[in-house]
């Protein structure tokens, strides 16, 4: 298979933690850190986004001024549910997804309504969900002018195997669906690892915003930087990885897929909390992490 024509990364510019077990009407703390060498520098506020097949992603708005710190969230989401989770800056930059799934545990008296919703695009997957083997998405509703009823889009799994992924959907009229989450399989493939550079300023991506990490562990084939933890109790640099497929400019906004890379982080504990308003909505639009050209 060929890799000559793999898309570089985008790249990140800041760090988020969140607990991977999470009961209902707590009061959560996401922890979040920029990064000083990133350019350019996020920007507040931020938002998150949870992700889980069969619903449409569901945002979280947060009032956020500083770049560092830490914001309180009221855990309002379901139980027996795990979710992707990422979080955005207000251009769209992302520090991809977190390294571990969340879940939300019960707690006796809580009575929050469901906030997700179900999808609204019928999305269908196939192909191969082997490490460096071609998938297709076939979208097979939605709005134009995006032009994507039946036509599938394909895309190199450039992942290592065992890393766990979500396709998330987005069509122009504000529609959206979530699939997965799909696990990278064992093959003799390994041409395509490592095979895809790093965005070292801006974004690979003119047609919308979006940002991943890609930052290396022992254990991260794909990885193309390194990393380290610092010895103040800053967050440890991630390995995370966030990726979204496109074909030709006329239909290159309306997709985007993320994915979920395994590392291992640690939260930040001396940072004062900073409280934030929440503000759940669907997003009428997600950005694209990174793109993914239709193989020929």
């Amino acid at each position: 298979m060929s890799t000559g024509n793999l898309p570089p990364w985008d790249p990140s510019n800041f760090y988020f933690d969140l607990p991977g077990s999470i009961p209902r009407c707590s009061n959560a703390t996401w922890d979040y850190e920029s990064i000083e060498s990133s350019n350019p520098q996020p920007k507040a506020p931020y938002h998150a986004v949870f992700y889980a097949g069969g619903y449409e992603p569901y945002r979280i708005q947060f009032n956020n001024t500083n770049l560092t710190g830490k914001l309180g969230w009221i855990a309002n989401l379901p139980v027996d549910i795990a979710f992707g989770v990422s979080m955005f800056d207000v251009e769209n930059y992302t520090s991809g997804m977190l390294e571990r799934t969340v879940s939300m545990t019960p707690r006796a008296g809580c009575n929050l309504a469901n906030p997700l919703k179900p999808s609204t695009l019928d999305v269908e997957v196939t192909g191969e969900s082997g490490q460096c083997q071609m998938s297709w998405v076939n979208i097979k509703n939605g709005t134009p002018p995006y032009q994507l009823e039946i036509a599938p889009i394909g895309f190199v799994l450039d992942m290592s195997t065992g890393l766990d992924y979500w396709l998330a959907v987005y069509d122009s009229a504000g529609h959206s669906a979530v699939m997965g989450s799909y696990k990278v399989s064992v093959t003799s493939e390994t041409a395509c690892l490592e095979a895809a550079s790093t965005v070292t300023a801006g974004r690979f991506s003119t047609m919308y915003p979006g940002g991943t990490t890609t930052f290396a562990t022992s254990t991260a084939a794909t990885a193309t930087s390194t990393s380290s933890l610092s010895n103040t109790g800053q967050l440890k640099r991630p390995a995370i990885i966030a990726i979204a497929v496109a074909v030709p400019v006329a239909v290159i906004f309306v997709v985007a897929l993320l994915i979920w890379f395994c590392y291992e982080r640690h939260r930040r504990r001396n940072d004062s909390e900073e409280k934030a308003e929440i503000e759940p909505h669907t997003p009428t639009l997600m950005p694209n992490m990174l793109t993914e050209r239709e193989p020929p």
